[in-house]
């Protein structure tokens, strides 16, 4: 399931983001019925640390500003220490969308354009204004303007002998850190060592193993 699904990776990560939305049909609905068959309904997907681009919060530690890529970044432009990507960026926020008289308000918006990153980036906040805004729209009235983004966290059980540790992404590097030098040391040895470590009796040699080979007991 999603739940579970989550749960890995939080576990992987240490931390995550479940986004809720409600997409909209072109079809007009008048009951639950109609709403399950015009997909109307509320859902959730997880957004990996890696593509959270900015999150704000205001003073009471509230957060009014999630913004996240929802394509991958590829990368247009390299200047000494600083790269511009191609970014393709979704947004919730108290202020992301303009209603018919002007003023912001609750909402969400899709974001295109492009963000530099590393040596004299400008803030990935300042940025976000030259962006080309596509798509934008206002939250339901339901939510009395908090933003339908839930923080999740990963939390070892004590009573369990795995898995240890904040988060498993540690665990994973480490396992692959040996492998890693578990080979190259295997390796190293058969290069320097001047004979094979394996040999194959062959029917030309009457079974008998090379001469070269060293059997040890």
């Amino acid at each position: 399931s999603w739940v579970d699904e989550s749960a890995r990776w939080l576990a992987l990560y240490g931390i995550g983001f479940a986004v809720c939305d409600t997409p909209r049909a072109a079809v007009e609905v008048v009951s639950r019925a109609d709403e399950a068959m015009a997909g109307v309904r509320p859902y959730a997907f997880f957004v990996h640390p890696s593509a959270v681009a900015l999150i704000e919060v205001d003073e009471w530690g509230r957060l009014v500003r999630f913004v996240w890529a929802d394509e991958p970044y590829y990368p247009r432009d390299r200047s000494g220490t600083t790269t511009t990507y191609a970014a393709s960026l979704r947004e919730w926020g108290t202020t992301a969308h303009t209603d018919e008289a002007g003023n912001a308000v609750p909402g969400w918006r899709r974001m295109k354009g492009t963000l530099a990153i590393g040596g004299s980036a400008k803030p990935i906040g300042e940025q976000l204004g030259a962006m080309d805004v596509t798509d934008s729209g206002s939250l339901p009235p339901q939510l009395l303007g908090r933003l339908p983004v839930i923080v999740g966290y990963y939390e070892p059980d004590g009573s369990s002998p795995t898995p240890q540790g904040i988060s498993l992404v540690d665990d994973v590097a480490d396992i692959e850190r040996l492998i890693y030098n578990m080979l190259s040391w295997c390796t190293e040895i058969h290069r320097a060592a001047g004979f094979p470590f394996l040999a194959v009796p062959l029917g030309k040699t009457g079974g008998q193993m090379d001469a070269m080979v060293a059997v040890t007991i």
